[in-house]
């Protein structure tokens, strides 16, 4: 099974996203002669700027350009439950780590995925400050600027690789000691670099895990929630108190680590 989009598609999406990442760029510091952004605080007491806004605008209309009968979900877009019920929703995340990116940090990044009868089959991560593009279709694997990604072969959990927030896990060297955008973990997954991650869900929703989900899966990799359940997006909001992603092999050591901490 595949998702349903063609090459043509395939090449007016990236183009879509491209351009989404070049109104980003304009407002990064690190960008010669970047606008200021204006920030607001939304009601979760995350931040919100002029990229995220103008980047969530261009994406939507495009996609609604591309897919006239589709449903589509903006983290910018008041939230429509009606929309989730449609057989193919694409659910966007215009700056995910907006955070990070005013701090002028290169972790941020674009996230956009299609869910199928709410089960993720195409997904993109874009890193403009990075030059990356990740991409992840049902059937056809995953892949960074072009090239395949595989998640690593390990069957235990190397130091260091371990991707962990919100949950303390002292002393363990599994553990990977600094801090990252969730995507930009996703992305180290995938490509072998780490081998899981494991999150207490807060802020995150579902525009946070769509892409990645779909690229993690065609990368070899496997997510779930905390108790190994399959993740559906197919309602607002996500009713899971932990995410566990991995490259499949360590799933069941880091399920594990969750359940001895009770």
């Amino acid at each position: 099974m595949r998702a349903d989009i063609n090459d043509k598609e395939l090449k007016r999406i990236e183009d879509l996203i491209r351009k989404a990442g070049d109104i980003i760029l304009g407002y990064w510091e690190k960008t010669e002669g970047a606008a200021r952004p204006q920030v607001e605080i939304k009601a979760d007491g995350s931040p919100v700027s002029d990229a995220d806004l103008k980047a969530s605008e261009l994406l939507v209309s495009g996609l609604q350009e591309l897919y006239p009968h589709d449903g589509i979900v903006s983290e910018e877009l008041k939230v429509d439950a009606d929309v989730y019920k449609k057989d193919r929703v694409w659910i966007i995340d215009p700056l995910d780590g907006t955070k990070s990116f005013l701090q002028g940090n290169d972790d941020f990044s674009i996230l956009v995925g299609l869910c199928e009868k709410g089960v993720p089959v195409f997904g993109v991560m874009y890193f403009p400050g990075r030059g990356q593009y990740v991409l992840g279709q049902q059937g056809r694997g995953a892949f960074l600027n072009g090239e395949r990604l595989k998640v690593s072969g390990s069957k235990v959990i190397r130091e260091h690789s371990l991707y962990v927030r919100r949950v303390k896990l002292e002393g363990d060297n599994r553990v990977y000691p600094r801090w990252m955008d969730s995507g930009a973990a996703f992305l180290n997954i995938c490509s072998g670099k780490f081998d899981g991650m494991l999150m207490k869900i807060v802020t995150h929703r579902e525009w946070d895990l769509v892409a990645p989900a779909a690229i993690l899966k065609e990368s070899g990799g496997a997510i779930s929630d905390g108790e190994g359940k399959t993740l559906v997006f197919d309602k607002p909001g996500l009713d899971i108190d932990y995410l566990v992603a991995s490259n499949g092999e360590v799933h069941q050591e880091i399920l594990a680590i969750l359940s001895e901490k009770g």
